[in-house]
């Protein structure tokens, strides 16, 4: 804001009212990990889902197991993971 003038400076962003700002979280892995879960709900006990990393779309592993942490936790799904050189293994542990 510059002194004196009594003019106000540009804004350097949108100004937006804030109806129009999105709720929740939908990154670019929402879609992926969504799918995930879906198979993951509907999986049989004893039995992993096997995803191949050619199925990550250019993400990196390290960004799809932390999208799906995210979620997993905030559902209270109890998941463990397991990766080799070609997939990403993950299935829901036995409960004792």
């Amino acid at each position: 804001m510059a002194k004196g003038n009594g003019k106000k400076a540009a804004s350097h962003f949108d100004i937006i009212p804030i109806d129009e700002v999105p709720r929740g979280r939908k990154g670019k892995h929402h879609t992926f990990v969504f799918e995930i879960i879906d198979d993951l709900e509907r999986l049989p006990a004893g039995s992993a889902l096997r995803v191949p990393f050619s199925d990550f779309k250019g993400t990196r592993l390290a960004n799809v197991r932390a999208a799906l942490n995210r979620v997993t936790k905030a559902r209270n799904i109890d998941v463990n993971t397991s990766t080799d050189t070609d997939a990403l293994y993950i299935w829901r542990p036995k409960r004792p």
